[in-house]
């Protein structure tokens, strides 16, 4: 008689059927606060990423995914390996790695000086920095993971 012993391959299969739908968004999500006047972070973060007639582009997602995609896939390809070896799960590998990429695009938005604000710009909002006025945007990228 020939007896099947279940060394980790069940949960192994279990974690990769969940792969298939998995993802991390990262960004400004639906629910950020509005702004006083009632722009939603959603306007501002996108007007500031792709620019308008009157600002410039001042890209902190796409920029930040471009300059850390390596990092990005040699994280994933460690989480990966933690799942196939039980010491993490998807869920868990998705949120480490949302929280890492969350962490820079809020430094873009810190360290990011070009283009520059207008003069009159700087002298409206007291800061020369593009990105961050209040600091209601930089508080409001987040991620989320959908399973």
């Amino acid at each position: 008689m020939i007896k099947d012993i279940d060394k980790g391959w069940n949960r192994i299969k279990g974690e990769v059927q969940k792969m298939k739908n998995a993802h991390a968004r990262i960004g400004i999500l639906q629910g950020a606060p509005a702004y006083p006047d009632g722009t939603t972070q959603a306007e501002a973060a996108f007007w500031n990423e792709f620019g308008t007639e009157d600002i410039p582009e001042r890209s902190f997602v796409r920029s930040t995914a471009d300059e850390k995609r390596a990092t990005y896939g040699q994280v994933m390809k460690k989480e990966t390996d933690k799942i196939m070896l039980g010491t993490s799960n998807v869920k868990t590998s998705l949120e480490r790695a949302g929280m890492l990429a969350q962490g820079h695009v809020r430094k873009k938005i810190k360290t990011l000086k070009s283009p520059p604000n207008a003069p009159s710009t700087i002298a409206k909002k007291s800061s020369s920095n593009p990105l961050i006025d209040t600091g209601t945007m930089l508080r409001a990228v987040d991620y989320e993971v959908k399973m």
